[in-house]
């Protein structure tokens, strides 16, 4: 199991847990205990949803950043074959320049 699926197993485990908590509020405490154990279980949920989401935003900034790297880079490569080449044509038409004095 992978480190996400298991940081996922263990969000779900503890939306379980706070099910099963307010559930518990509710049959010892009526309504009021109802609420605080659902109020607590949206914390949960958003407390760990917002980890998650914060790693995916990391991973896409990090495909991105890696995108733009590859695409300079790429661009560099195309921009070198273009000087080489134009740099041998260069030096074929001063070649010829001589020759034709």
């Amino acid at each position: 199991m992978s480190a996400r699926e298991s940081q996922i197993n263990d969000l779900l485990d503890q939306i379980k847990a706070a099910v099963h908590n307010a559930r518990n509020e509710w049959h010892a405490h009526g309504e009021s205990g109802a609420l605080r154990g659902f109020v607590d279980m949206l914390e949960s949920v958003v407390t760990g949803l917002n980890h998650l989401l914060a790693e995916v935003r990391l991973t896409t900034e990090e495909e991105a950043k890696s995108a733009k790297v590859l695409a300079l880079k790429q661009r560099i490569e195309a921009s070198s074959k273009e000087t080489v080449a134009r740099s041998k044509e260069l030096t074929e038409l001063l070649k010829s320049a001589k020759a034709g004095r």
